[in-house]
């Protein structure tokens, strides 16, 4: 699936997730509409950095069939295993849930209503994500027992 497939098949898909986040007060549609735009808008062009670092995160998780991982806690583990020039990178969730969807992974969203234009702002935007959490964990060991940070360079991201 390429970025503009991912866009157009997930309406709601910006850079929260799926939907903006919750609100309290809760947003009138029409403004709820303004902020997935400007959302889908920062995802398309000031999220691409952590988009490739997702990406090449996820590259190396093991694909499953089933969604069983958590979008969220999938962020903060790339950003663990992320250190770029010695900095920890950030990941937001929509970047982990477009990079997925990029990868052909199995995603699927926490709660399902949450695709729905009408629901904006009332739902959980995370998703759930076809990676094996044994591959996830192996990651994690690997991000703990590192002792030289890596460079951009060397993860491919420019």
């Amino acid at each position: 699936m390429t970025f503009d497939e991912a866009l157009a098949k997930y309406p709601t898909l910006c850079a929260t997730g799926f939907g903006i986040s919750n609100f309290k007060p809760q947003p009138t549609h029409a403004e709820a509409l303004r902020r997935l735009e400007a959302d889908r808008e920062e995802l398309r062009t000031l999220r691409r950095t952590e988009i490739a670092i997702a990406s090449a995160y996820l590259w190396r998780c093991q694909p499953t069939v089933t969604a069983r991982q958590h979008s969220y806690y999938l962020k903060h583990r790339a950003e663990a295993w992320a250190i770029v020039d010695g900095e920890r990178s950030y990941v937001s969730n929509g970047a982990l849930i477009t990079a997925a969807l990029l990868a052909d992974l199995v995603v699927r969203p926490c709660e399902p209503r949450a695709l729905r234009l009408r629901d904006l702002g009332s739902c959980d935007p995370n998703a759930w994500v076809g990676v094996s959490k044994r591959s996830v964990d192996m990651l994690i060991t690997r991000s703990h027992s590192r002792h030289t940070p890596v460079s951009s360079e060397s993860r491919g991201i420019h």
